[in-house]
């Protein structure tokens, strides 16, 4: 199942637009998102910046299911890489 097409959901909060233009700046900005919110905001991250992206987790476990996560939401799931 691709979840992609809800991406554009992120668009009716108000700070998104501010947080998208402060990292397109190359500004660091701390995001807190709920933790089941953040592959949907990496993948949206991915998707409106296209940008490379790093996200360091702090067990292999963890990170391997981020992954699969943000591939289902992503609309380029082959650029989500695990290392």
């Amino acid at each position: 199942m691709r979840l992609h097409g809800l991406l554009n959901l992120i668009d009716r909060w108000e700070q998104f637009p501010d947080l998208l233009r402060r990292l397109g700046r190359g500004e660091t900005v701390a995001v807190a998102p709920a933790e089941g919110a953040k592959p949907y905001l990496l993948a949206v991250l991915q998707q409106r910046l296209d940008v490379p992206i790093l996200v360091v987790t702090a067990r292999p476990g963890k990170a391997r299911e981020l992954q699969e996560q943000i591939n289902l939401w992503s609309a380029y799931p082959e650029r989500v890489l695990l290392f």
